[in-house]
Protein backbone atom coordinates (compact mmCIF):
# COMPACT_ATOMS: atom_id res chain seq x y z
CA UNK A 1 0.00 0.00 0.00
CA UNK A 2 1.13 3.54 -0.66
CA UNK A 3 -0.26 6.78 0.92
CA UNK A 4 -1.87 9.41 -1.09
CA UNK A 5 -2.62 12.52 0.90
CA UNK A 6 -3.18 15.03 -1.51
CA UNK A 7 -5.87 13.15 -3.12
CA UNK A 8 -9.37 14.36 -1.66
CA UNK A 9 -11.99 11.74 -0.99
CA UNK A 10 -14.07 13.20 -3.43
CA UNK A 11 -11.71 13.79 -6.36
CA UNK A 12 -11.66 11.37 -9.31
CA UNK A 13 -7.84 10.39 -10.42
CA UNK A 14 -7.78 12.61 -13.95
CA UNK A 15 -7.82 10.13 -16.73
CA UNK A 16 -8.78 6.76 -17.61
CA UNK A 17 -6.00 4.55 -19.34
CA UNK A 18 -8.28 3.06 -22.32
CA UNK A 19 -5.81 0.90 -23.65
CA UNK A 20 -5.14 -0.27 -20.23
CA UNK A 21 -8.82 -1.02 -19.18
CA UNK A 22 -9.25 -2.52 -22.52
CA UNK A 23 -6.33 -5.02 -22.06
CA UNK A 24 -7.86 -5.67 -18.68
CA UNK A 25 -11.11 -6.96 -19.92
CA UNK A 26 -14.02 -8.12 -18.41
CA UNK A 27 -13.70 -9.20 -14.92
CA UNK A 28 -15.39 -12.13 -14.04
CA UNK A 29 -18.11 -11.37 -10.41
CA UNK A 30 -16.17 -13.74 -8.10
CA UNK A 31 -12.89 -11.74 -9.17
CA UNK A 32 -14.57 -8.48 -8.58
CA UNK A 33 -16.11 -9.07 -5.38
CA UNK A 34 -12.13 -10.92 -4.36
CA UNK A 35 -10.73 -8.05 -5.11
CA UNK A 36 -13.34 -6.06 -2.99
CA UNK A 37 -12.92 -8.37 0.04
CA UNK A 38 -9.37 -8.13 -0.34
CA UNK A 39 -9.95 -4.76 0.53
CA UNK A 40 -12.60 -4.65 2.90
CA UNK A 41 -10.39 -7.26 4.81
CA UNK A 42 -7.50 -4.64 4.95
CA UNK A 43 -9.36 -1.75 6.79
CA UNK A 44 -11.18 -4.85 9.04
CA UNK A 45 -8.41 -4.51 11.58
CA UNK A 46 -10.23 -6.50 14.44
CA UNK A 47 -11.42 -9.16 11.31
CA UNK A 48 -15.27 -8.71 13.10
CA UNK A 49 -16.63 -8.21 9.15
CA UNK A 50 -17.84 -4.79 10.38
CA UNK A 51 -15.69 -1.56 9.78
CA UNK A 52 -16.20 1.06 12.64
CA UNK A 53 -15.50 4.70 11.67
CA UNK A 54 -12.52 4.61 14.08
CA UNK A 55 -11.17 1.23 12.30
CA UNK A 56 -11.51 2.88 8.81
CA UNK A 57 -9.79 6.09 9.80
CA UNK A 58 -7.32 4.53 11.83
CA UNK A 59 -6.34 2.18 9.10
CA UNK A 60 -6.31 4.31 5.98
CA UNK A 61 -4.51 7.08 7.88
CA UNK A 62 -2.09 4.44 8.68
CA UNK A 63 -1.29 4.38 4.67
CA UNK A 64 -0.82 8.42 4.58
CA UNK A 65 -4.60 10.06 4.29
CA UNK A 66 -5.26 12.69 6.24
CA UNK A 67 -7.90 11.98 9.22
CA UNK A 68 -10.68 14.70 7.70
CA UNK A 69 -10.58 12.76 4.26
CA UNK A 70 -10.48 9.58 5.71
CA UNK A 71 -14.13 10.66 7.97
CA UNK A 72 -15.35 12.41 4.70
CA UNK A 73 -15.20 8.79 2.76
CA UNK A 74 -16.14 6.60 5.53
CA UNK A 75 -19.28 9.20 5.71
CA UNK A 76 -19.49 8.74 1.38
CA UNK A 77 -19.42 4.85 1.82
CA UNK A 78 -21.78 4.64 4.95
CA UNK A 79 -24.64 6.11 2.99
CA UNK A 80 -27.41 4.50 5.26
CA UNK A 81 -25.30 6.85 8.06
CA UNK A 82 -25.13 3.33 10.53
CA UNK A 83 -21.70 4.23 11.27
CA UNK A 84 -20.37 0.70 10.04
CA UNK A 85 -19.22 -0.47 6.99
CA UNK A 86 -20.08 -3.92 5.82
CA UNK A 87 -18.65 -6.13 2.71
CA UNK A 88 -22.25 -5.45 1.06
CA UNK A 89 -21.73 -1.51 1.60
CA UNK A 90 -18.36 -1.50 0.32
CA UNK A 91 -19.25 -3.13 -3.00
CA UNK A 92 -22.62 -0.46 -3.44
CA UNK A 93 -19.69 2.04 -2.90
CA UNK A 94 -17.47 1.01 -5.56
CA UNK A 95 -20.88 0.06 -7.83
CA UNK A 96 -21.73 3.51 -7.50
CA UNK A 97 -18.10 4.71 -8.26
CA UNK A 98 -17.80 2.82 -11.40
CA UNK A 99 -21.26 4.27 -12.26
CA UNK A 100 -20.09 7.49 -11.51
CA UNK A 101 -17.48 6.97 -14.23
CA UNK A 102 -19.40 5.65 -16.78
CA UNK A 103 -21.50 8.69 -16.73
CA UNK A 104 -18.38 11.15 -16.65
CA UNK A 105 -16.53 9.31 -19.75
CA UNK A 106 -19.79 9.58 -21.95
CA UNK A 107 -19.97 13.13 -20.78
CA UNK A 108 -16.69 13.36 -22.11
CA UNK A 109 -17.27 11.69 -25.42
CA UNK A 110 -19.87 13.46 -26.33
CA UNK A 111 -18.36 16.50 -26.76
CA UNK A 112 -21.17 17.64 -29.25
CA UNK A 113 -23.40 17.75 -25.93
CA UNK A 114 -26.42 16.18 -27.70
CA UNK A 115 -26.60 13.13 -25.44
CA UNK A 116 -25.06 10.51 -28.43
CA UNK A 117 -21.86 10.13 -29.46
CA UNK A 118 -21.55 10.28 -33.10
CA UNK A 119 -18.65 8.38 -35.00
CA UNK A 120 -16.65 11.31 -35.75
CA UNK A 121 -16.25 12.19 -31.85
CA UNK A 122 -15.78 8.69 -30.97
CA UNK A 123 -12.77 8.09 -33.19
CA UNK A 124 -11.21 11.27 -32.12
CA UNK A 125 -11.46 10.86 -28.30
CA UNK A 126 -10.21 7.01 -28.47
CA UNK A 127 -7.47 7.95 -31.15
CA UNK A 128 -6.08 10.73 -29.31
CA UNK A 129 -6.32 8.45 -26.00
CA UNK A 130 -3.92 6.13 -27.40
CA UNK A 131 -6.37 3.50 -29.45
CA UNK A 132 -5.53 2.85 -33.03
CA UNK A 133 -7.99 4.12 -35.80
CA UNK A 134 -8.95 -0.29 -36.12
CA UNK A 135 -8.66 -0.78 -32.37
CA UNK A 136 -11.49 2.52 -32.26
CA UNK A 137 -13.27 1.01 -35.33
CA UNK A 138 -13.84 -2.37 -34.10
CA UNK A 139 -14.54 -0.65 -30.30
CA UNK A 140 -17.53 1.02 -32.07
CA UNK A 141 -18.81 -1.58 -33.48
CA UNK A 142 -18.90 -3.56 -30.52
CA UNK A 143 -20.66 -0.46 -28.94
CA UNK A 144 -23.38 0.31 -31.63
CA UNK A 145 -25.24 -2.80 -31.05
CA UNK A 146 -28.51 -1.35 -32.73
CA UNK A 147 -26.42 -0.10 -36.02
CA UNK A 148 -27.93 3.05 -36.00
CA UNK A 149 -24.66 5.01 -36.16
CA UNK A 150 -24.26 6.56 -33.01
CA UNK A 151 -24.08 5.18 -29.32
CA UNK A 152 -26.28 6.49 -26.70
CA UNK A 153 -26.22 6.09 -23.06
CA UNK A 154 -27.49 2.88 -22.51
CA UNK A 155 -25.58 1.16 -25.04
CA UNK A 156 -22.35 2.96 -23.91
CA UNK A 157 -23.14 2.17 -20.08
CA UNK A 158 -23.54 -1.74 -21.27
CA UNK A 159 -20.45 -1.92 -22.68
CA UNK A 160 -18.68 0.27 -20.42
CA UNK A 161 -19.75 -0.93 -17.04
CA UNK A 162 -17.53 -4.08 -17.23
CA UNK A 163 -14.99 -3.01 -18.75
CA UNK A 164 -14.68 -0.20 -16.61
CA UNK A 165 -14.65 -2.25 -13.31
CA UNK A 166 -11.18 -2.83 -12.77
CA UNK A 167 -10.36 0.68 -13.33
CA UNK A 168 -12.67 1.85 -10.55
CA UNK A 169 -11.68 -0.83 -8.26
CA UNK A 170 -8.06 0.69 -8.36
CA UNK A 171 -9.72 4.03 -8.20
CA UNK A 172 -11.51 3.16 -4.80
CA UNK A 173 -7.78 1.49 -3.67
CA UNK A 174 -6.17 4.47 -4.17
CA UNK A 175 -8.38 6.85 -2.33
CA UNK A 176 -8.01 3.98 0.54
CA UNK A 177 -4.72 4.52 -0.01
CA UNK A 178 -3.59 1.19 -1.12
CA UNK A 179 -2.02 0.73 -4.60
CA UNK A 180 -3.77 0.64 -7.61
CA UNK A 181 -3.55 -3.68 -8.50
CA UNK A 182 -2.00 -4.37 -5.07
CA UNK A 183 -5.04 -5.06 -3.54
Amino acid sequence: MTGNSGLSPTTLPPSISWKAALDAGVMTRDTRMSKIRTMFDALDLDGSHVVTVDEFVSAVKSEGILERDARTLFREIDDSHTGRLTVAKFDHYSAVHTLAIVRDSFKSLDASKDRQIQRKEFAMYFMGNGLSKHQASTLWDQMDTNNNGKINFTEYRDWAQEVLDTTSLDQVAVRLGMSSGGY
